[in-house]
């Protein structure tokens, strides 16, 4: 019998397998050439997940304050101008009383020193008022009062005090209580009998017009005319004739509180001085006065500013005392 020949199926199954991977092979190279669609779990692996900004938030609108009731408002107002007044009210009645109380305090002054002030008309001269004081009794009522002054058909009459400083009588009468008008009060410098050459007197000048007020007025030539004198009453019931020479404004400074001269001729020149400071020439000559007066207040047209009215003693003829 002729031998069968086997079968190839493993052959068989060998080419099948190899076509079938050559099909593989070439299913594998044909797969290369399209693009490779990456799964979930290589996508998370290979490449980092870009997250999205968050949206910016809106800025919220600041709330509505809710306007104040109109009557409310009407009623605070009413009320802040209430205040005002009663505080301006207030101010007023202070400064008013505080004028008030001086001036009753300087008339019971008065009253007590028994002043007297009567004038006298001699042939040949100006009327001439005679000042007569009871000094006992105004030794009473302060022993630190040195002297009075008055100026004729002006506020200007009063007591002069001096203290061992110039600021104890800015804001005490002559009483020694308390009192915005303070005082009429002599440098502490100054001797009190008057016997220097220099006699440095000082006021405030108060808005009602008392104390020294009116030597703001000498600038103006009409007051200057009608007040040429001022008269100064010492301890000895001597009244002194004072000739006003010399009214000027300028800043507070030592100088102007000058008592001590070596001699008559610096005394001189100092009055020399005061003479081309003043606002106005009295045609006098006054160079030869052997004591000069000074009566000071403030002036406000600038900071520190001092009114200086300044005079020397002359006779019942008007001649200068040398």
């Amino acid at each position: 019998m002729a031998d069968k020949k086997p079968k190839r199926s493993g052959a068989h199954s060998a080419g099948a397998h190899s076509k079938s991977a050559g099909g593989a092979a070439s299913g594998g190279a044909h797969s290369s050439k399209a693009p490779k669609q990456l799964t979930a779990g290589a996508h998370s692996a290979g490449t980092a997940l870009v997250k999205k900004p968050k949206a910016a938030k809106e800025p919220k609108e600041p709330k509505q304050k809710k306007p104040l009731p109109k009557g409310l408002i009407t009623r605070i107002v009413l009320i802040i101008c209430i205040v005002a007044a009663v505080a301006g009210i207030g101010g007023l009645a202070y400064y008013g009383w505080g004028y008030i109380s001086a001036r009753q305090t300087y008339s019971n002054i008065e009253k007590q020193a028994d002043v007297t002030i009567t004038m006298d008309v001699a042939e040949g001269t100006d009327e001439i008022p005679h000042i007569t004081i009871d000094w006992d009794a105004l030794r009473k009522v302060s022993p630190n009062i040195v002297g009075w002054i008055y100026i004729p058909d002006t506020k200007v009459s009063y007591p002069i005090v001096q203290a061992s400083d110039n600021d104890y009588y800015l804001y005490r009468d002559a009483n020694g209580k308390s009192s915005r008008s303070g005082a009429i009060y002599m440098d502490c410098d100054s001797k009190r009998d008057f016997s220097d050459l220099h006699s440095i007197i000082y006021g405030h000048s108060m808005q009602d017009g008392s104390m020294f007020r009116c030597l703001l007025k000498y600038p103006e030539g009409d007051f200057w005319d009608q007040h040429p004198y001022i008269y100064l009453v010492t301890p000895d019931n001597v009244t002194h004739r004072l000739l006003i020479f010399s009214a000027y404004t300028e800043r507070s400074s030592g100088e102007m509180r000058r008592t001590y001269f070596d001699n008559d001729n610096r005394l001189k020149d100092y009055i020399a001085r005061a003479q081309q400071k003043s606002c106005r020439d009295i045609g006098v000559d006054v160079s030869g006065a052997k004591h000069l007066y000074s009566f000071i207040t403030c002036d406000y047209q600038y900071t520190a500013a001092r009114m200086l009215v300044q005079a020397v003693e002359v006779d019942a003829q008007g001649n200068v005392i040398k």
